[in-house]
């Protein structure tokens, strides 16, 4: 697939300032560009594409056109036999068709393949094994979570708490985190046997992340009379205990875990930050980003580096996405440079090596 006009020479300068850290098993940087809204584009749309970027060996790869990834995208996320896994629509004016769905892109040969279709704009959510060659799927709050392995699909024994909808997983994938709207409790599920090991109550929030085994969960909500705010709570058998641990500006938020510093990335329309312990530090390097979506994130779990990637205004008072890399540790920018097109960004990820099992979605 050739590179859209200009990518290579946008990014070279990116690429040669990045660093020439040790092969890390994370050697591909993925953006997903959504591409111009189908509801609202009829004719002419840019189409949604995705971006690859060799990091270690600091070049270009390839910009692939996609489907299903314009509207109510999740992810992309990366199994570790080396595919990526979204969810997404491709809705199109006038058409009642369901046809949002759960795709396998596979790097190596850069086909898409679509293996669930889900209800037509329910949101859902996915969520990879980082060890397991498994990924957990759900098509809309309250419905069965399905797990896609290599050998097909089952679902987990359990159903769902009512109007339940996957939020997080812990970093080494022992545990799924449901919220209940029903009830306003958090079901902690154990992703192998799918049985609710721990269950507590919460306020309906905004963004979720949890730890490397779910024993602690951050918890976002942007509605707070003095901006968004994160909560850490400690999840234990039966109870939970809450503190605040910071107010950020801006509106929207997200949260990313970082395994290597276990800290915690919030990100809002107006800044990035890091929570270590009660401390609160922004990348005050990064300029905000344009309009009211948070920055998207990808941490190095190796190495003290992330990738950010932005809407930002240029010079002739229109918008552009941009891509940083920071130094984690002193929350510095190493580099930055343009992406092509303006249309946002539907998510990142940083990829695993090639391919070393059998397709996820035979």
């Amino acid at each position: 697939m050739s590179p859209l006009p200009g990518t290579a020479l946008l990014l070279t300068a990116f690429l040669l300032a990045s660093s020439a850290a040790p092969a890390s098993a994370q050697t591909r940087l993925y953006i997903l560009i959504a591409g111009d809204s189908l509801s609202t584009c009829s004719a002419g749309c840019e189409p949604s594409r995705l971006l690859e970027i060799d990091v270690d060996g600091r070049q270009f790869v390839a910009a692939t056109p996609v489907l299903h990834a314009r509207e109510l995208v999740t992810g992309p996320q990366a199994t570790p036999d080396g595919y990526l896994v979204w969810r997404g629509g491709e809705r199109r004016i006038g058409t009642q068709v369901s046809d949002d769905a759960v795709s396998v892109f596979a790097p190596s040969t850069r086909q898409q393949a679509v293996v669930a279709s889900m209800p037509l704009g329910t949101g859902g959510a996915v969520f990879t094994h980082p060890s397991a060659v498994r990924a957990f799927t759900q098509g809309s709050p309250g419905a069965r979570v399905t797990i896609m392995e290599p050998d097909g699909l089952r679902a987990l024994p359990e159903s769902m708490c009512a109007g339940g909808r996957l939020v997080a997983m812990s970093s080494d994938g022992s545990r799924l985190l449901a919220e209940c709207a029903a009830d306003g409790r958090v079901d902690v599920i154990d992703s192998a046997t799918g049985i609710a090991a721990t269950i507590f109550h919460t306020a309906s929030n905004d963004a979720y992340a949890a730890n490397t085994d779910g024993s602690e969960l951050y918890t976002g909500n942007q509605w707070s009379t003095a901006g968004p705010i994160v909560v850490r709570r400690l999840v234990g058998l039966g109870y939970i205990e809450a503190e605040s641990v910071g107010e950020l500006p801006g509106i929207e938020i997200a949260l990313d875990y970082d395994l290597r510093s276990h800290r915690v990335f919030a990100r809002t329309s107006d800044v990035v930050g890091v929570l270590d312990d009660q401390t609160l530090e922004y990348l005050d390097s990064l300029p905000a980003p344009a309009g009211f979506f948070p920055a998207h994130l990808a941490l190095d779990p190796d190495r003290a580096e992330a990738y950010v990637v932005w809407q930002g205004t240029i010079a002739t008072g229109g918008i552009h996405n941009r891509l940083a890399l920071i130094e984690t540790d002193t929350l510095t920018v190493v580099a930055e440079a343009d992406l092509p097109g303006d249309t946002r960004v539907a998510g990142m990820v940083l990829g695993p090596r090639p391919p070393r099992v059998a397709n996820l979605s035979s």
